[in-house]
């Protein structure tokens, strides 16, 4: 039973208070992985994965392709940056 469970993706329980949290919220929603994340956002894996783990800062070019591919909020984008 303990497999199973770390197997499945739970649903969050709270809002993302941070931009990796609302990554992944958004690759939960769309049913991507960090690699098809990183593809549909035309950037590298490596430039995902970093900003995901916060050793990259964000630039103003992902920036405005997190808001316009995933319709993450522009101002939830400055709050968190």
């Amino acid at each position: 039973a303990a497999d199973y469970e770390k197997q499945i993706k739970l649903v969050p329980t709270r809002q993302p208070l941070t931009l990796p949290e609302m990554l992944n919220l958004k690759m939960f929603q769309m049913h991507l992985s960090q690699k098809q994340l990183a593809a549909l956002l035309q950037e590298p894996e490596s430039r995902i994965s970093e900003l995901m783990k916060g050793k990259r800062p964000l630039t103003l070019r992902l920036a405005k392709k997190l808001h316009k591919i995933l319709s993450i909020d522009a101002g939830f984008i400055l709050e968190t940056a």
